[in-house]
């Protein structure tokens, strides 16, 4: 999650892959409101300020956005071609 090199990374196994991520989020938002926030350390990706958690949290919530609404994502991430893979598995399994 938030990160700036990988696209939301849905368990495609789970009952609602996309109401998971979306709680994790939502989770995460909590978490940092409480506790504030002064560096992201991501999983994957850079390390970065309350700033790049912001464009981060929106541009995960804008991949999600378009793969609920069946819309193709206006993501750079998906340049990369193991990460166009995984959202294709995306919508296949969105789709079913």
């Amino acid at each position: 999650m938030l990160s700036d090199l990988e696209i939301p990374l849905l368990d495609t196994d789970a009952d609602d892959p996309l109401g998971d991520y979306w709680a994790g989020l939502e989770t995460l938002e909590r978490a940092i409101a409480e506790y504030g926030l002064h560096t992201l350390v991501p999983g994957h990706g850079h390390v970065g300020d309350t700033a790049e958690l912001a464009r981060r949290l929106a541009a995960d919530r804008r991949y999600l956005d378009a793969l609920a609404s069946g819309r193709q994502p206006d993501d750079e991430r998906l340049r990369t071609p193991w990460l166009a893979d995984a959202h294709r598995g995306h919508v296949e399994r969105l789709s079913a």
